[in-house]
């Protein structure tokens, strides 16, 4: 069995917590007669993608929490080496990714003298948007077997399937050492939470799928009212540490093409106060007065990213940012923005699709994100997070700060092949001329082309180079000895 590990246990638990509470409220079952101890050993990660290794806890996990609530005596083990004499049943499994399916098989072994022929074993599968409803599953499987009497049949009518590869059909595998997704913060929320801060002021925010989003700068949607925002900011600036006098609201959506960031800013003063200083893309003015500052870490290496910073009025400004400090603004993807107004405030909602951002391979993300808002009328600038007022506004830009995001999921990324062709056309007049010219047509043409070899190597190719349009190098004043 994979080993349990602090933090992808403690991911699972969190995740899992609020569906075992939501179903807390039912009534539950009477526990069964003369009530057996149960040890649920964690479920191992078949498909050794690390992304996933927090399934297998969270997934024990909620079998535990469920088995507990209908009255059986779950023994707190996770590991088969910890598994004590004294357990009469014992219940393990793996899962695996299949596409975008997820199978979870359970095995089930019964106390002695039951009178069966080894564990029963049984699988569910289906999407893995659907996790908590295959977890349900499982435990209302497992308390129909154990309840059942001698010899009976499985109450699902389904006869009893063979062990996944890798599972010994007599006791569970143990010794499987997958590596863990590491998180550099707090378990993720408990549902319909979006946000879990830990004590050293870290957090952890959880992406919601949308099916549908019109992002029209109006906080309409149903998921606004359905999902709470992630708010609570801390101050920066004037002073360090303090909660934010102006509210702001963020929810991080995402649906098969898009990832979008909607924000509600809570402002006291009327728009009248409110200074905004231009709407030029990419202008310094973007982000001097009113404004929102965003970071997407999106390989979560705490290093690199994406910034963007967005005003009121949808003024943007977005760059490719390295090392917690290179700063390109040549960087201009495609991304669609809408701000709008309400009565206390103003909104934001935006579009970022996946083909303009790059990100690690897989479906299963995690990404890091932070957010800085700055009301320039009062001089308050606050963070998602607690940020040293010493880092000043550039804390944006450092990734190593950014909370954590989970549940994301992105279509696998392609290697991008762009054409741009060109093509210019002049017509000339000049009587004065000797030869005089008169309607003398000219043209010219090129074509630029991109392509990427790997995942982290771009082939750029031109012929004949319209320099009118090309980009050229950033400018540096170099008055060291080194050289840049």
């Amino acid at each position: 069995m994979t080993p349990a590990r602090g933090r992808s246990t403690a991911w699972a638990l969190a995740l899992l917590a609020g569906h075992v509470l939501a179903g807390a409220a039912q009534e539950p079952s009477a526990p069964p007669a003369g009530a057996a101890s149960v040890v649920v050993l964690d479920f191992e990660n078949l498909s050794g993608d690390p992304l996933l290794d927090w399934v297998g806890t969270g997934t024990a996990a909620s079998i535990r929490a469920d088995l507990g609530r209908l009255g059986f005596d779950v023994l707190d083990t996770a590991r088969a080496a910890d598994v004590p004499e004294g357990a009469r049943w014992t219940v393990w499994g793996s899962y695996q990714r299949l596409g975008r399916q997820l199978r979870l098989t359970t095995h089930l072994r019964a106390p002695r003298g039951r009178g069966e022929d080894g564990p029963r074993t049984f699988r569910h599968e289906g999407r893995r948007r659907d996790l908590f409803d295959l977890q349900d599953r499982i435990a209302e499987e497992l308390r129909a077997h154990m309840r059942a009497p001698v010899g009976s049949a499985p109450p699902s009518g389904e006869a009893d399937a063979a062990p996944a590869a890798g599972v010994s059909p007599r006791a569970p595998a143990a010794g499987l050492a997958v590596p863990a997704a590491i998180i550099h913060g707090p378990p993720p929320p408990v549902a319909p939470a979006v946000i879990n801060r830990d004590a050293a002021g870290r957090a952890t925010l959880r992406a919601v799928r949308v099916e549908d989003l019109d992002v029209d700068g109006v906080l309409n949607e149903r998921v606004y009212q359905e999902i709470p925002g992630a708010s609570d900011f801390v101050t920066q600036e004037p002073v360090e540490g303090l909660p934010a006098t102006e509210k702001t609201e963020v929810w991080l959506l995402y649906d098969e093409d898009n990832f979008y960031m909607s924000v509600r800013c809570w402002n006291s003063a009327p728009e009248s106060s409110w200074i905004i200083r231009d709407i030029r893309r990419d202008s310094q003015n973007v982000i001097s007065g009113e404004y929102i500052g965003v970071l997407l870490d999106t390989f979560y290496d705490r290093r690199s990213g994406y910034n963007f910073g967005i005003n009121p009025d949808a003024g943007r400004l977005d760059a490719q940012m390295t090392d917690e400090r290179g700063f390109n603004r040549d960087w201009n993807p495609v991304w669609e923005l809408r701000t709008g107004r309400f009565e206390g405030g103003w909104t934001i909602e935006a579009a970022f699709p996946f083909k303009s951002l790059r990100y690690r391979p897989g479906r299963d993300q995690i990404w890091g994100f932070n957010m800085m808002r700055n009301v320039q009328w009062k001089n308050e600038r606050s963070f998602i997070v607690p940020v040293p007022a010493a880092r000043g506004p550039g804390a944006i830009m450092q990734a190593s700060l950014a909370p954590t995001v989970v549940g994301l999921e992105a279509p696998e990324e392609g290697l991008s092949f762009e054409i741009k062709p060109y093509a210019i056309a002049d017509l000339t007049t000049d009587r004065r001329a000797d030869p005089r010219t008169l309607n003398e047509l000219h043209g010219d043409g090129g074509l630029d082309v991109k392509y990427g070899v790997t995942r982290n190597l771009v082939a750029d190719l031109t012929v004949n180079t319209d320099f009118a349009q090309v980009e050229a190098d950033e400018q540096q004043v170099n008055l060291t000895r080194f050289s840049l």
